[in-house]
């Protein structure tokens, strides 16, 4: 009878060690808030460059919000590199005027939700360059191609 029950408990203890294991490899990693009935995103870059353009481009609105709904992360020690310029962007999505999310990124693909606050490192697929050549057109655009 005690054999029965020692392996009953060692399987019960297995059990609750994979599903600690599970949970704890799930807390690691963050998935990003979705969002949706977005209508405009602001854009700025570095601290000190003095640019901030708003957008209620539709195609631009829906790419950044495909590209943020994906986000997966993790804590980091490191810093969002707010000063380089060209390397670093901030991007405030608005619903109906109201601020839905906030987040500054940077070229490391590090981030956060407001400067100076906790940083993470993006662990999904995440393309700065990418992002960067979308802001680039979309200024371009703006600016009526000058």
């Amino acid at each position: 009878m005690s054999s029965i029950l020692n392996k009953i408990l060692k399987a019960s203890l297995v059990c609750v060690l994979v599903v600690t294991i599970c949970l704890s490899l799930t807390a690691c990693t963050k998935y990003s808030k979705n969002i949706k009935d977005i209508d405009q995103i602001g854009i700025s870059g570095a601290l000190y460059e003095s640019f901030m353009y708003t957008t209620t481009d539709e195609d631009f609105i829906t790419e950044m919000v495909d590209i943020y709904n994906s986000l997966k992360y993790e804590k980091t020690d490191k810093a969002v590199d707010m000063m380089t310029a060209h390397e670093v962007f901030q991007f405030t999505f608005y619903s109906e005027a109201e601020v839905e999310v906030k987040f500054i990124v940077d070229k490391n693909n590090v981030f956060s939700f407001e400067a100076g606050g906790q940083a993470y490192k993006i662990v999904s697929d995440f393309d700065f360059e990418h992002v960067k050549e979308l802001v680039d057109e979309l200024i371009e655009a703006i600016n009526g191609g000058t």
